[in-house]
Order: C-alpha cells, then sequence, then structure tokens
C-alpha cells in the first residue's frame, strides 16, 4: 500500500545547523507525510503499523487537526484499525497542552485494539517510567522503546511477522546503567542504580525481599520512595485480586441471573403455548378484536363453524363478515348495540351474551349466543353455536301450541294470541273479524263411520281451510269439531266472503275415506271489533252467540253477530 503523502519537504523547519543525529533523524523520516499545520505527521507500514511523528502538540486545535488526519489515513489506507503504533519524537509529548494529550491518548492510542506501542527518541525519565510501569505488570500493552526510526522500523516490520513485538534483552537495570554512561554525577546514578537494584530484589509474588537481597542502608535518601513503591504495589495486587474475586463472583451471579432468566423465559413460552393451544382448539368459537373492532384473530372451532379462512378474515371489521346480515334493520341494530353497550377496551367488563345470527360463508345462518369481553388490546368475543338449541326449541313451542291432527293452532295458543291481535286492533284502530265453526251433525258420522273416519272428516276440512283463507289469518281447534279462525285487518263484509268461500268448498268437497265419501256441512259465526269499550271476552262472546243462531236457523249457514 503507497504511504499518503501530503508534501516532499517533511521537516520544513529544520536548518543546515543541526547536529549529526538529527541529521541522521531526518533522513530516516524523509518518507513520512507531515502537513504543514499539523503537530503530528503519520505513515503506514505494512498493513498493522501506523507511525506517527510528535511535534509537541503545540496547541488543542492543532493536535486536533492533526489527530483527524491520521484517523483518516487509517480509515483510508488500513482495513482494520492499527495492531501497532512508532511514535518518533516522544519526548515532545511532555510540551504539549494536557487538553491536547488527552485527545490524542483517547483517539491514537486508548481507541486502536494495540497489542504493541514503539516509542522513538524518547527522554530517559519517559523510558523510565515506561520501563517501570512494565516491571510493577502496570502495563497490558507491550512495549518498547527504540533509539533510531531505522530499528523501530525493523521491530515493526517483525512485528508484521510475527504478530508479536520481539524481545529485548537489555534489562531495566542495564538501561540505567547505560544512561550512567552519559551522567558523571554519582549523586545522580547511585539513587538509580540503588533503586534498581531494590525493585530486582523483590518477590513481586509474595511481596517479600529474596534471602539474598540486596540491602538498603536506613539512612538512605531514597528509603521512602522504595517502601512507597513497595505499599503502592502491594495495594495493587491487593486490589487486583479483590477485583478478580469480584469479578469471579459478579461473573457467577450474571450466570445463574441468565440462566434464571433462561428458565423463566422459557416458562413464559411454554405458558404462551400452553394457553395458545387451549385458545386455538377449544370447543367454543373464539374471535379477538382489536379497538376498532376489527379481527386480529379466530381460532379453529370458527374455521370450522362458519368455513371461513382466518386469513381473509384477519385485519377486517366484524360486522361486514362474522356479524353481517341479510337483514339490514337487524345489522344497523347490532352495530348501534355494540357502539353504545360494549365496554370501553382495557376497562374490567363484559356484553353478553346476546342473541346474533351469523352467517356461514355458504349463506347458512347460525343462531349464536355471543359475549363480548374487555381485554387491553380490544375484546375477546367467545361465539356459542345454539343453532341445534333453537331449532329444538322452536320445534317444542311449535308442538306445544300446534294440534297434531290438524296442524292448527291448538286452544291455549288461541287465547293468547286473540288477547295479542284484540289489543293491537284496539291500539291501531284497524278492523279484527273472529270466524267460529264446527262441523254439522259430527256425532252422527263417527257413529256412522267410526271415529277414524271423523279424524279424516276434521283433517280434511283443515286443509280446505288453508286453502280459503289468507296465509296472515290465524286457524285453530279450539274443542272437537270446533274452530276459530282470526283475520286480521278484515272487516266485516271480508270475514263474511271469506267464510262463505270456505262453507261452499265445505259443502261440495266431501271426505274420501276408504272406499267411500262423506258428505258434510258446517255452520259459522262472525264477529268484528268495533265499539272501543268492549272486552275480548265480549267479543268472543258475541261470535259463540252468531254460531248458535247459524245452528238454531238450520245449519249450514253463517250467521254475522251484532255488537
Amino acid at each position: 500500500m503507497a504511504s499518503p503523502m501530503v508534501e516532499t519537504n517533511t521537516f520544513p523547519n529544520v536548518t543546515c545547523s543541526v547536529t549529526g543525529l538529527a541529521l541522521r533523524q531526518l533522513e530516516e523520516w524523509k518518507d513520512v507525510a507531515m502537513g504543514p499545520s499539523f503537530s503530528s505527521g503519520f505513515k503506514i507500514i505494512g498493513t498493522k503499523t501506523l507511525v506517527i511523528e510528535g511535534r509537541g502538540f503545540a496547541n488543542f486545535s492543532a493536535e486536533v487537526a492533526s489527530v483527524e488526519y491520521g484517523i483518516n489515513i487509517v480509515k483510508t489506507y488500513m482495513n482494520s484499525p492499527p495492531e501497532c503504533l512508532i511514535i518518533q519524537d516522544w519526548k515532545d509529548f511532555k510540551n504539549a497542552s494536557w487538553r491536547a494529550r488527552n485527545y490524542f491518548m483517547k483517539n491514537i492510542v486508548n481507541d486502536a485494539a494495540l497489542a504493541g506501542i514503539i516509542f522513538c527518541n524518547a527522554t530517559p525519565r519517559q523510558e523510565m517510567s515506561v520501563l517501570l510501569a512494565k516491571k510493577m505488570k502496570i502495563l497490558n500493552t507491550d512495549i518498547r522503546i527504540c533509539n533510531t526510526y531505522t530499528e523501530a522500523a525493523l521491530m515493526a516490520a517483525r512485528f508484521e511477522q510475527l504478530g508479536q513485538l520481539p524481545e529485548v534483552r537489555d534489562s531495566l537495570l542495564q538501561k540505567l546503567r547505560s544512561w550512567g554512561k552519559y551522567r558523571r554525577d554519582r549523586a545522580f546514578n547511585q539513587p538509580i542504580l540503588d533503586l534498581l537494584e531494590y525493585l530486582n530484589s523483590i518477590d513481586w509474588t509474595s511481596r517479600k525481599p529474596r534471602p539474598s537481597s540486596y540491602r538498603i542502608e536506613s539512612n538512605h535518601p531514597l528509603l521512602p520512595i522504595f517502601d512507597a513503591l513497595t505499599l503502592i504495589k502491594s495495594q495493587l495486587d491487593k486490589t487486583t485480586v479483590e477485583r478478580d474475586q469480584f469479578m469471579k463472583s459478579l461473573l457467577e451471579q450474571q450466570e445463574m441471573l441468565e440462566e434464571e432468566l433462561e428458565n423463566r423465559t422459557q416458562k413464559i413460552r411454554e405458558g404462551e403455548q400452553y394457553f395458545s393451544r387451549i385458545l386455538e382448539y377449544s370447543p367454543v368459537s373464539i374471535v379477538l378484536l382489536d379497538k376498532a373492532l376489527n379481527i386480529s384473530y379466530i381460532n379453529q372451532m370458527v374455521e370450522d363453524s362458519f368455513e371461513y379462512d382466518r386469513n381473509d378474515l384477519k385485519g377486517v371489521g366484524v360486522l361486514e363478515t362474522l356479524f353481517c346480515h341479510l337483514d339490514v334493520a337487524a345489522e344497523a341494530s347490532l352495530r348501534s348495540q355494540l357502539e353504545t353497550l360494549l365496554p370501553p377496551p382495557a376497562e374490567p367488563g363484559c356484553y353478553g351474551p346476546v342473541e346474533i345470527q351469523i352467517p356461514a360463508k355458504d349463506g347458512t345462518i347460525h343462531f349464536t349466543e355471543t359475549t363480548f369481553t374487555s381485554i387491553e388490546e380490544g375484546y375477546l368475543v367467545t361465539i356459542v353455536d345454539v343453532s341445534l338449541r333453537k331449532k329444538a326449541e322452536e320445534k317444542l313451542y311449535s308442538l306445544s301450541v300446534t294440534d297434531s291432527m290438524t296442524g292448527f293452532y291448538n286452544r291455549r295458543h288461541y287465547q293468547d294470541c286473540m288477547e295479542k291481535e284484540f289489543l293491537r286492533a284496539e291500539r291501531y284502530g284497524h278492523p279484527l273479524t273472529l270466524i267460529v265453526f264446527d262441523v254439522d251433525f259430527f256425532k252422527r258420522i263417527n257413529d256412522q263411520y267410526g271415529h277414524p273416519a271423523g279424524d279424516a272428516v276434521l283433517r280434511h276440512l283443515a286443509a280446505l281451510s288453508r286453502d280459503c283463507f289468507r296465509t296472515t289469518d290465524l286457524q285453530f281447534r279450539i274443542g272437537g269439531e270446533e274452530f276459530a279462525i282470526l283475520l286480521p285487518e278484515s272487516s266485516e263484509d271480508l270475514g263474511w266472503v271469506a267464510a262463505e268461500r270456505f262453507r261452499r268448498s265445505v259443502e261440495v268437497n266431501s271426505t274420501p275415506y276408504e272406499d267411500i265419501l262423506i258428505p258434510h256441512t258446517i255452520s259459522l259465526g262472525i264477529a268484528t271489533t268495533g265499539d272501543k269499550t268492549e272486552r275480548v271476552e265480549d267479543f268472543i262472546k258475541r261470535t259463540d252467540i252468531a254460531l248458535y243462531q247459524a245452528k238454531h236457523l238450520g245449519r249450514n249457514r253463517t250467521e254475522t253477530a251484532f255488537s
């Protein structure tokens, strides 16, 4: 990868009066790009190493611009953040402002997953600080210190090959002794040598001096420093142990909590699946509605009972599908009831059960008892199909009000209908006509032909009556051979015409029985409402009087009762 270059004159501020060491450093750095306004320059070695050359970080704004320039180089020319840094002229780092140093450390050093750092041209104090920190195992990042950039570049090349920095043979004591060659002042060298001897004499695992350890005189000027270093190291080790124990305990608690969370989550999941199966396979049809009464879920029973596909119903309004009626008035009534009587969603309450006729997909109407229960998401609707029960009830009711021989209503139903129709006619001012008739000489028919023949006559008269009267007219068998017919909204004249039509039909249509025809006639009495002060009992009595009069006048005739 080619190195990014911004200008060819890498050190514009260097003059010809520089020392030999400076010229050598300049030669090594001629390929390192330096921006004229930046306080640091950057270069890439291989694929893992970033070279940083510092100029003292004169001010914070210059350092921000420099660091951002370096980050841009990394993003542009490196596939991943650098693993190793070479920092040249590290000695100038101390001249930077506090903000600039922090910014540099945060964005270049700490944010990179560094395996190693190589310092070039560092001060003795900086080197000693790094080596002491390594000796006391405070630093986790592998650090090397080189005198020249060439040495640092070779070390970086080894890092590219091995994935780690090569080991350095010089010990901390040797390093300090090498510094002493440049300082002839014993007052400077001896305390440092004593400090290194003392540090090397300590068994840092047990934090106790070794048997053949170096002894320091009690009046040694650096004794307080030795004691302080020992105490710091001891506290650091203790803190590290406590931290490790705490982290271990924390990890164990975290594992326990995660296991408990997983167990509870599994139980919740199993509970959800359990209740989901209950909903799905419930013998009752269940529908979930949102707050706008749109269908969000139906169970299997809804599909089986009403032959709808759940995908066709999901998201559709329940009033437009399940509760849609052929009767527009009934649908409007149901819509009004739901809008006014349903409890608000998420508030405790229910509406029902109410009888609702639900059409299946093929148009078959199902009679149901439906209950709406409010839940947080909307409504839970339970639908119980009572069609079979409804048919059974209707059959039982029909049997209870119907004469089994003729199919006419019986006397008990005659009394109920008589009162209702009489009150309705009185309320709305419409005429109501009552016809009462019986078979002439019916006892003679039974005596001559037998009771089965008499039953055949009654069934035959019932059939003729159905042909002669309207479907809206109500027909009753109120005695053995006595019948009554209610004609709502019919005047006396219309009643007379219908009665005479029926009388003539009975007279000319004998009853076929076995191989004979049985002739017969009937007598009829008619009464029509008109007097608002009349009671229903009086109205019936007038009709009976008219019937008696028809019989008294010779039978086979129709007589009208006067109010």
